[in-house]
């Protein structure tokens, strides 16, 4: 699953959890439903200012967002428990230039 597709489930998962439907998110963060839509299907990228708008309009750190759900549910519920960290992706290699 590649991070905007994991990033984008985890924005899903925490609006739900909050029984609120997309064109509320997209009110509350301030951007257009298709924009939320497309986040959430892991079909657009998200800036870093909209992903702290939906941190404001969820209530939650940013670093919600990267963090497993059940590790996030603990932390609410008061306790303790190892996470198991995001891969971070690698870059494309790219080719160096020849140069004529």
């Amino acid at each position: 699953m590649r991070e905007r597709e994991r990033l984008g489930k985890r924005l899903r998962e925490l609006r739900t959890a909050r029984k609120m439907t997309q064109a509320e998110a997209a009110e509350a963060a301030g951007v257009h439903t298709v924009h939320v839509a497309r986040i959430e299907s892991g079909a657009a990228n998200i800036t870093i200012s909209t992903l702290v708008a939906f941190a404001v309009a969820y209530n939650v750190p940013v670093h919600a967002f990267f963090e497993p759900q059940s590790f996030s549910s603990a932390v609410a519920r008061g306790q303790a428990i190892a996470a198991e960290p995001l891969k971070p992706s690698r870059p494309k290699r790219r080719r160096p230039r020849r140069t004529p």
